[in-house]
């Protein structure tokens, strides 16, 4: 019998004791793995959301080479408003710090959990994969970029911020806000006659952000895009200064002759070419402050209301301004920007029409385009512009990168004013594997660069949205013009139609009209003005001041705008449709069909009092500049439903009254029948497609009739069918 080898314990020990600790490094790293997945599938927090959409969205983007860029077409350059200083808006990072400190706290309570509101770390790396892999190459590119990686995410923050009553009120927020395209929908490419502009109107791909409340919404900001290939960063670091702009590009007709300075005024052309295209929507739609983007920096702009003339920018760039050392290192990100430009602008007042007229009549007309700019640019000439940015910035320093937020001497705008705090920064959640490695370039091929305690006691989460804030009332004062554009108007309930029916002949007064009691005034009976004198005291009031008693007044219809008007001596109040240039020769030939309707006023067709032309234009967003009024009774309100028996019999009784007059609509559909509680009668509108004709026969003006339900049954039911 073979004797055995002796048993090597200490071998075994050794061997089952690194078994024990792969096995435990293995379940270390199951559950560190599931801890990982857990946290990239849970909700994130607000600070969370602003390092993630940084670190995923912001970093990465990458702009694609001009060579593979959009061109475009170039349109001849246009008259705009242009600003004659440029200055640095030096207390803006104070500004931004209020809002943003408001703001976090309302998300980061003391006493209570952080609350988890956002979206996961799965759903932006899932985004980041999907927006952040195309190059930005042109102003659409650069516009679903900046929607989905940006202004989605701030709509998300400001949703919940709507749900905390303190916040909703201190930002004047309503039901949220919407971002829309910038169009003008009464401009057209023909001119009254005669008419010549000098003026540019509002492109339609600019970008505009709106407070909805209650069914109505008002502008409160806008922006522009301009891709990176046609406006760089280093351009803008380059050409963006200290600058009377009138004077030194405008006005003056020298150009450098040295190389260097050369390059330098093409940087500055270029880049204050597009901040006035920028600066003139805001004087036309009386804004506070807007925005222009490349994608990798934004030029915050900011007019003030006591001198439009000067024009106050600043500069953000998050990659530069975000440093990992940073504790204010959320408040730098773009999405936390954005957010505090769009807080700080529902809180503005929006410039009513006088501010604006007069702003205007003092500003000089610049006729230029950044794309024309840029194409006057020889192509060898531009690409050294753009290589001399770089060059020259090599060692710029943004001015957020080694500063604190402080204020400054810079004139000041009104701003949420809580406690100044430190952040508290949260410890970032597992870094996951599928991390972007590269940094956020403009070049494609350049190298990639590598990679608090609190100071006062916050209110927890259910304190802040139970409380209302300390200046809730204050702050809704301030902002009670901001949705009707710094109007005030009277307020009247519209006068019946018997009510200016009567007016037209200075007859007996309506009784029922709610506002009978200021049209009798020394307790006469009758009418003491007529149609002709109450327009004419209508323009002369708006010729005043348009900013008192005219209101804008529901939906922009295809022709015109509708308008509630009040006269401020005997209180009538009736409705102006308002509209532009050009198509006031199309719309102004409603009148002629009220003169022959005349009959009809009153039981098929409103009370037609005159028409008006303005000495000042009332530029109204999503319409454009109003010069001309019809002015007429309030008609009542759209049909819920044009299939109803009685509405149907109704529409057929006043169709046959305007036929019977001669009077052939051409456009009867359900957007131009109105039915008037007043009356119980069906009133048509909008008559500037009319066709006069002959009294016609009962059999053709029954046909017509017939026709003319048959189209609007279709056309509401295929619009029912689309909503």
């Amino acid at each position: 019998m073979s004797a055995q080898s002796p048993t090597d314990y200490k071998a075994l020990f050794e061997r089952e004791k690194r078994e024990r600790e792969r096995v435990a490094a293995d379940l270390q790293r199951v559950a560190a793995d599931l801890l990982c997945e857990r946290e990239r599938n849970q909700k994130t927090t607000y600070s969370e959301l602003l390092l993630h959409c940084h670190r995923l969205l912001t970093v990465p983007l990458r702009a694609d080479t001009p060579s593979k860029s959009t061109a475009g077409s170039i349109p001849l350059p246009v008259g705009k408003y242009c600003p004659r200083r440029l200055r640095p808006w030096q207390n803006y990072p104070a500004i931004h710090k209020e809002t943003y400190d408001y703001v976090h706290n309302c998300f980061h309570p003391v006493d209570e959990p952080t609350p988890r509101f956002f979206s996961s770390v799965l759903e932006l790396e899932g985004l980041s994969r999907r927006v952040v892999g195309q190059l930005i190459s042109s102003e659409k590119g650069l516009e679903k970029y900046e929607r989905s990686a940006v202004d989605d995410h701030v709509g998300d923050i400001i949703s919940q911020l709507c749900q905390i009553p303190a916040a909703k009120e201190k930002f004047g927020l309503g039901d949220g806000i919407r971002f829309d395209d910038h169009t003008n929908s009464l401009e057209r490419s023909e001119l009254g006659a005669g008419e010549q502009t000098t003026v540019h109107r509002p492109k339609a791909d600019d970008f505009c952000i709106k407070v909805v409340d209650k069914g109505t919404d008002a502008l409160i900001t806008s922006g522009e895009y301009k891709p990176p290939h046609k406006l760089p960063t280093a351009t803008i670091r380059l050409g963006l200064g200290p600058i009377d702009v009138w004077n030194h590009l405008v006005a003056s007709q020298t150009i450098p002759t040295d190389h260097e300075k050369r390059l330098k005024y093409n940087a500055e052309r270029l880049v204050c070419s597009v901040v006035v295209q920028q600066y003139h929507v805001m004087i036309q739609d009386g804004l506070t402050a807007s925005y222009i983007t490349n994608g990798f920096c934004d030029i915050y702009l900011w007019v003030p209301h006591d001198d439009p003339a000067t024009l106050y920018y600043y500069v953000c760039e998050p990659t530069r301004d975000v440093r990992d050392d940073d504790d204010l290192r959320q408040a730098k990100t773009a999405i936390s920007r954005r957010l505090c430009l769009y807080l700080l602008c529902s809180q503005s007042d929006r410039r009513g029409q006088e501010w604006r007229n007069n702003a205007r009549s003092q500003l000089p007309v610049w006729k230029t385009s950044f794309d024309y700019t840029r194409s006057q640019i020889a192509d060898a000439e531009l690409s050294e512009t753009y290589l001399y940015s770089e060059e020259a910035n090599d060692n710029y320093e943004s001015p957020e990168a080694s500063s604190e937020f402080q204020p400054s001497s810079s004139p000041t705008l009104e701003s949420p004013t809580p406690g100044r705090r430190h952040i508290q920064t949260r410890s970032q959640p597992c870094r996951p594997p599928s991390e972007p490695s590269n940094r956020r370039s403009e070049s494609p091929d350049s190298p990639q660069p590598e990679g608090g305690t609190l100071a006062q006691r916050k209110r927890g989460y259910s304190q802040i949205a139970a409380s209302p804030s300390e200046n809730v009332q204050s702050d809704a004062q301030t902002r009670s013009s901001r949705g009707n554009q710094g109007t005030k108007q009277r307020a009247t309930n519209f006068c019946t139609l018997r009510c200016l029916y009567g007016l037209r002949n200075k007859g007996v007064l309506d009784e029922n009209c709610p506002n009978v009691n200021q049209h009798r005034q020394v307790g006469e009976d009758t009418h003491q003005i007529d149609a002709k004198s109450l327009v004419k005291m209508l323009k002369d009031q708006l010729d005043e001041n348009m900013d008192q008693n005219c209101t804008p007044w529901g939906q922009c219809g295809q022709s015109g705008a509708p308008f509630k008007l009040t006269c401020a001596t005997y209180g009538y109040t009736v409705i102006g449709k308002g509209t532009t240039n050009g198509w006031w020769d199309e719309v102004s030939r409603e009148a002629d069909a009220y003169r022959v309707l005349r009959n009809a006023e009153a039981s098929a067709v409103t009370v037609f009092l005159g028409k008006l032309n303005m000495s000042k234009v009332y530029f109204l967003e999503g319409a454009g500049e109003i010069r001309h009024m019809l002015v007429m009774g309030w008609g009542g309100r759209s049909p819920e439903s044009v299939f109803d028996d009685r509405f149907l019999q109704e529409f057929h009784r006043s169709a046959k009254e305007i036929y019977d007059l001669g009077v052939q609509h051409q456009d009867l559909r359900a957007g131009n029948v109105l039915w008037n509680e007043e009356l119980q009668r069906v009133l048509i509108i909008d008559f500037h497609r009319c066709r006069l004709v002959p009294k016609l026969s009962k059999k053709r003006a029954r046909r017509l009739m017939d026709r003319s339900v048959s189209e609007m049954k279709h056309k509401h039911a295929k619009r029912l069918r689309v909503v």
